[in-house]
Parts: C-alpha cells; sequence; structure tokens
C-alpha cells in the first residue's frame, strides 16, 4: 500500500506517515526534561498521596501537580511555572520503574517500562497477548457474576448500607473525613 494512499485511509497526515517510513523521526519518544525531585523528596510525595488515598481523599493528576509544585516551592526549588507543574514532571518520573510497583498485586500481572518512560510497541504487544487473548471469552467468564451482581437485592443493599434510602446521616463516622484534620486553621494575632 503507498504512503499516500494509507494516510487517506487512515486519516494520518500524510508528511507524518511519510517521515515515520523514511525513518526521519525516532519511534521512540524523547524526553528532555531532568527531575524536579531527588528519590526521598519524591518518596514523601507519594507518601503523602498514598496515605490521602487510604483514608478515601485520593488526588487527580491536576490537584498532584499543583501540590508537587507548592511542595517544590516550600524546600526551596526554583520554578518557572506560577500555578501548577506541568505534565513535563509526569514525564520525567516514568522514568523510575520500579518492580515494587506490582507488590501486593494479583498473580499474572503484568508491569513493564521502555528506557524512554513511555509505553512502547512491544510493551503493548506483551499486555495485549499475555492477558486479553489469553482470556478472549471474558463475557462468557463474567456474564453469570454480572447479573447477580446486578440483583435488585444487591443494589437495595447497596443504597442502605452507603445511607441513602433510607436515609441515614449518622453512616459515616468522624474518622471517615480525616482528610480535613490535615489543614490547620491560620488565626490572625
Amino acid at each position: 500500500m503507498s504512503v499516500y494512499r494509507a494516510a487517506r485511509m487512515y486519516l494520518v497526515p500524510e508528511s507524518t506517515l511519510r517521515d515515520r517510513t523514511r525513518g526521519n523521526v525516532e519511534m521512540e519518544p524523547t524526553i528532555r526534561f531532568g527531575t524536579l525531585f531527588s528519590s526521598s523528596e519524591e518518596n514523601k510525595l507519594v507518601e503523602h498521596v498514598t496515605y490521602m488515598a487510604s483514608i478515601g481523599y485520593g488526588y487527580n493528576k491536576i490537584v498532584i501537580q499543583s501540590l508537587a509544585r507548592d511542595y517544590a516551592l516550600s524546600i526551596g526549588k526554583s520554578m518557572q511555572s506560577k500555578s501548577t507543574l506541568s505534565n513535563s514532571l509526569a514525564r520525567s518520573e516514568r522514568k523510575r520503574w520500579n518492580p515494587d510497583f506490582l507488590n501486593g498485586c494479583i498473580p499474572g500481572s503484568l508491569g513493564g517500562m521502555s528506557e524512554s518512560g513511555w509505553s512502547n510497541s512491544q510493551l503493548f504487544h506483551d499486555n495485549v497477548t499475555t492477558h486479553f487473548i489469553k482470556y478472549a471469552s471474558v463475557a462468557e467468564l463474567t456474564n453469570k457474576s454480572y447479573i447477580r451482581a446486578l440483583s435488585p437485592e444487591n443494589l437495595t443493599s447497596s443504597f442502605r448500607k452507603t445511607g441513602i434510602y433510607p436515609f441515614n446521616n449518622n453512616i459515616i463516622d468522624d474518622s471517615q473525613v480525616a482528610p480535613s484534620v490535615i489543614y490547620r486553621v491560620c488565626e490572625d494575632e
């Protein structure tokens, strides 16, 4: 198939496809940023985010970037951004694959990282052939349990357990709102 025809068929700019086929563009992405935090500084940030998640207060990507920026400023790192760290933080930290990331996961879990820190075609292929093709009949295996899980009894029970219906405002105790404890109230003197 010609480059022109493939570009039209797959809605890819012809120049992009032509550059790839001629070898003008590297197939592996390059990362030009160094790391902002040392390993110990990064571990402190990870411990905080992990603790908050364990008490039910998970952060999204933007909040983590903002927290990381505030943390960097508090320990004297120079920052160019006025609001949050850019996606370069997430990209540069991807290089640090640690096999301990898989501790406690279910048997057969797959983890890995390319030298660049990004997923590549080999990792994708390994994941697909190890997990998805091997278990191609997932729907057949999960059909009965899915139907049982969505029974009227289970749905009613879940509403009752969470205090939605019948309404019960005492269902959540003070320990479950612990994230609010980490904030100090500053009083003007």
